[in-house]
This record gives C-alpha cells, sequence and structure tokens, in this order.
C-alpha cells in the first residue's frame, strides 16, 4: 500500500516506510512521522478530508489489484478521525493495513458512523440508527451522486461492515454484537 501512495500525488500525506523486519513469528514495520495535530473524534467531513479522498479514488485500481473489480475505486478502509493528522490545509493519514479497492463510497460511510458507533458515550443503537439514515444524504452530499445511487451505497456499505463485524468474532457480549445489530436493522 505504501509503495502504491508513494507514487501518487499523495506522497507527502502519507507515512514513509523506513524499514521492516521479522522477529518471534511477527512482522514489524518502522514509518516517518507524519505532523500536524489530531482531528477530534466527530470532527466534521469536509474540504481537506474529501479532497484527499477524491486524491486517493484517483488513484490506477491496477496500481492495487492486477483485475481489479469494475466500479471499485482505491480506498483507505479505515478511514477515521483518529488515523488522520492534519497541518494546515493538508491532510495526513495513516493505519494503512485495510487498503484496497472498494466502492467509491466506503470511506465516506466509514468515516461517518465508526467515530459514533465505536466511541460513543450515547446508547450505541440509537446513535448508529441515526447515523446510518443519515448517510444517504451524507454520500449524496460528499460524492456528488443520484439519491439513489447515495442510498444503494449506503445500505452496501451497511451490509458489508455487518458481515465484517461477524468475521471479526465479535461475542454476544461484545459491542459489535449490537452494532451489526443495529446496522442490519437501520436498513
Amino acid at each position: 500500500a505504501l509503495t502504491v501512495l508513494g507514487a501518487s500525488s499523495l506522497h507527502a500525506q502519507v507515512p514513509r516506510l523506513l524499514e521492516c523486519w521479522e522477529a518471534g513469528g511477527r512482522s514489524f514495520v518502522a514509518l516517518s512521522a507524519l505532523h500536524g495535530r489530531a482531528l477530534r473524534v466527530g470532527a466534521p467531513l469536509v474540504v481537506p478530508q474529501t479532497r484527499f479522498l477524491a486524491a486517493l479514488r484517483d488513484i490506477d485500481p491496477q496500481l492495487v489489484e492486477a483485475v481489479p473489480a469494475a466500479g471499485m475505486v482505491p480506498s483507505h478502509g479505515d478511514f477515521t478521525p483518529w488515523n488522520l493528522r492534519r497541518q494546515g490545509a493538508t491532510l495526513s493519514a495513516f493505519d494503512w493495513e485495510s487498503f484496497g479497492l472498494r466502492e467509491p463510497s466506503w470511506d465516506v460511510c466509514h468515516y461517518l458512523v465508526q467515530p459514533a458507533a465505536v466511541m460513543s458515550i450515547r446508547p450505541v443503537a440509537a446513535q448508529v440508527r441515526r447515523l446510518v439514515r443519515a448517510l444517504p444524504d451524507a454520500v449524496q452530499r460528499h460524492l456528488d451522486t443520484t439519491r439513489q445511487e447515495a442510498v444503494a451505497a449506503s445500505e452496501s456499505y451497511c451490509r458489508q461492515s455487518a458481515v465484517l463485524l461477524r468475521a471479526e468474532g465479535a461475542t454476544d457480549d461484545d459491542r459489535r454484537v449490537a452494532l451489526r445489530s443495529c446496522i442490519a436493522r437501520a436498513l
């Protein structure tokens, strides 16, 4: 991921790989520092974030996968305020282990839903239902799509999120189970 990103227009906004090694059956990497301040959880999706995502979507999908699926674009995969730094008008991102090809709306939806789902002090169910219902408007606003495309993209994100949460092995007493069922019911 960092090799592809380092050759893109985002090269100054992603960490450089300094070194990688194996020890004790584990892999380790050393990355360059990213300067700037962390975005606060719940920070609105504004121009620096949307500009960053547009540049990310402009990367040739064939640099990510040899045979990319139709309609898929490069995606950070975990685009959330805690994985971003801002210095002036420049936005930088780290935590690229989920980088890959996804639907164009994935990062926008993830940015809006995850902070409330993970960090909310309000009841998760009410917060997630409210956000999921608002997703089509946000997707339409940030990605300049039709209403029908925005609704379909939002529903797709919710279904994929529920599947990922299930695959992560959430147990019945885990907050992720509540999140998964809230997303499924909100559709």
